[in-house]
């Protein structure tokens, strides 16, 4: 990296255009990233996995490790599985940079990652429909996903 943090030259090179300020790269390292040319600044998001790239619990997302918690839990105790305000934020702010990347891929029309991310999501939200502080027991719903948060 650069010593000079100073982004001016990397903006003026794709100046922003609100009718094209979306676009696929190849990155240093050969994989693919998504990028979004905002009117301040730039934008970079993972293709696969969580789009900012993070592991929360060493696990592909919050999500999928609140999942496997919930079926470890559902395997080996009959118990109601609850998530703590803490944990539904969490997915709440996970879900919304999906929600970021697949309106982008949406406009770029890949349309397989754009269902992706949106199927994702509509998992995410069977957890997350409840009113902060009701209690609502683990369930499952006609499509397999438990629908759980406190």
């Amino acid at each position: 990296m650069s010593d000079n943090p100073d982004l001016r030259a990397l903006l003026e090179s794709w100046p922003y255009d609100p009718d094209d300020d979306a676009r696929i790269i190849r990155g240093v390292d050969g994989r693919e990233v998504l990028q979004v040319r905002t009117p301040l600044g730039l934008e970079q998001y993972e293709l696969d996995h969580r789009p900012d790239g993070l592991r929360p619990h060493g696990a592909e997302s919050e999500f999928a490790f609140q999942l496997d918690s919930f079926e470890l839990l559902q395997a080996t105790l009959d118990e109601a599985f609850e998530l703590p305000p803490a944990d539904c934020a969490a997915l709440i702010a996970e879900s919304t940079l999906y929600y970021y990347r697949y309106l982008r891929l949406f406009q770029l029309k890949d349309w397989p990652r754009a269902i992706r991310d949106t199927a994702r999501n509509l998992r995410v939200l069977t957890l997350s429909t409840s009113t902060p502080g009701a209690r609502r027991t683990a369930t499952t719903s006609n499509n397999g996903a438990p629908t759980w948060c406190a």
